[in-house]
C-alpha cells in the first residue's frame, strides 16, 4: 500500500512538474539526463554529451556548453585568442556568463546579471529547443558567425517560437521555395503555414561596422512589404524584429502608435492581405550587454481581417504564437 501512495506522489509531482514547464517553456521537453559516477550524461536528439556534475549543476551551464559545442570548439578557441577588440561578440558574452557562473551570485534567486549574459542564453536555449527536436540546420551557425548574425540569430529564435508554441516545422527544399524560412504544421487543427522571419539591422548593432546613431526611427514598413512579397501561396506567418534600442517610457513613446500605424498601412495596400498573422517583435537587451538587465521586450501584431488564403482559427493560433514568444524570455534553472 504505501509503495501504491508513493508511486502516485511521483505520478502527480510529475504531472505537476509537466504543467509548470509547459506553462513557462512551452510545448516543448528539456530531455533526458541522469548522474553518474563518471558524470552528468544528457541526451540531446539521441547524442549523449558526458558532462562533469561539478562543472554543471544547472540547466543553463549545459547549454552553455551545449553552445560552445555548437559553435565550433576549433572556432571558439581561435577567437578567444584574439585581442578582445578583434573577437566575435559571442566570445564577451559567453565568458560574461561563465564568469556569473564562478561567482556568488549565480543563484536562481538573483537576475540575470546584463543583457550580454542573457543574449547569451537566449541563444543557447533556442538552439538547444532545435537541436533536441531534430530540427537544427547546420548552416546557420556558419551566418552567425561569418555573415550576418542578426538574419540567422532571429531565424533561429522564430523557429524555436513555433516549436514553443505546438507546431512541427518541415524544413523545404529551397530551389522550390527559395523565398520562406520554414513550413510548420499546427498539431492541434493541423494547419499547415508558411513562415517568414525579417530582421531590421541597425548601424553599430550586433556586428554592423556603420557608426551607430543617436536616435533610431521604426522604419518598419519596408521590412515588412520585402517579406509580404514571398507569396507562398498558402496561410502565412510573419515575424518582423524591429531591433530597437531601451527606451525610458514605452507605452509613451511613438513606437507601439507607429507599430498601428504601419499594420493600417499595409492592410490598406494590400487586399486581400498576403499574410494571415504578423508580428512585430523587440527586444533591446543587446543595447545594454554592459549594464544591468532592464526588460524592455515587446510584441505587437495582427490578425487580418481579409488574408489572401485562409487560416483554421487564427485567433486561436495568434494567441499561442504570441504566448510562446513570451516564453522565450524564460530560462528553466532545473534539468527536467
Amino acid at each position: 500500500m504505501h509503495a501504491i501512495r508513493e508511486f502516485q506522489r511521483m505520478l502527480a509531482e510529475k504531472k505537476q512538474k509537466q504543467a509548470f514547464n509547459k506553462a513557462h517553456f512551452g510545448n516543448i521537453t528539456l530531455g533526458s539526463h541522469v548522474v553518474t559516477p563518471w558524470g552528468r550524461l544528457v541526451v540531446v536528439c539521441g547524442r549523449t554529451y558526458n558532462v562533469g556534475e561539478n562543472d554543471c549543476k544547472t540547466f543553463p551551464e549545459f547549454i552553455s556548453i551545449h553552445l560552445v559545442e555548437v559553435l565550433g570548439r576549433e572556432w571558439w578557441n581561435a577567437e578567444f585568442q584574439k585581442p578582445k577588440d578583434q573577437q566575435h561578440f559571442l566570445i564577451d558574452w559567453g565568458s560574461r556568463f561563465f564568469d556569473w557562473r564562478d561567482s556568488h551570485d549565480y543563484s536562481p534567486k538573483n537576475p540575470i546579471p546584463d543583457g550580454a549574459v542573457a543574449e547569451w542564453l537566449g541563444l543557447a536555449f533556442d538552439i538547444y529547443v532545435l537541436k533536441h527536436l531534430d530540427r537544427y540546420k547546420n548552416e546557420i551557425v556558419h551566418r552567425m558567425i561569418v555573415d550576418s548574425y542578426p538574419g540567422a540569430r532571429f531565424e533561429l529564435a522564430v523557429a524555436a517560437t513555433i516549436l514553443r508554441a505546438g507546431f512541427d516545422i518541415e524544413h523545404h527544399n529551397e530551389k522550390v521555395f527559395p523565398h520562406i524560412e520554414f513550413f510548420a504544421i499546427h498539431k492541434e487543427t493541423g494547419q499547415r503555414i508558411a513562415v517568414e522571419a525579417k530582421t531590421k539591422c541597425r548601424p553599430g548593432v550586433l556586428g554592423c561596422t556603420k557608426e551607430r546613431r543617436q536616435k533610431e526611427s521604426l522604419r518598419l514598413h519596408s521590412k515588412a512589404n520585402e517579406a509580404l512579397k514571398k507569396n507562398p501561396r498558402m496561410p502565412f506567418v510573419v515575424f518582423i524584429e524591429a531591433n530597437l534600442p531601451y527606451t525610458e517610457n514605452l507605452m509613451d513613446s511613438k513606437w507601439p502608435k507607429e507599430i498601428v500605424g504601419t499594420c493600417n498601412k499595409l492592410e490598406a495596400e494590400h487586399k486581400p492581405f498576403p499574410a494571415n498573422i504578423i508580428f512585430f517583435i523587440n527586444d533591446p537587451s543587446h543595447y545594454n550587454v554592459n549594464e544591468p538587465l532592464r526588460n524592455q521586450f515587446w510584441v505587437q501584431g495582427m490578425v487580418a481581417e481579409h488574408p489572401k488564403f485562409p487560416m483554421t482559427d487564427p485567433v486561436n493560433i495568434y494567441q499561442q504564437i504570441d504566448m510562446a514568444i513570451r516564453q522565450g524570455l524564460n530560462i528553466p534553472w532545473d534539468f527536467e
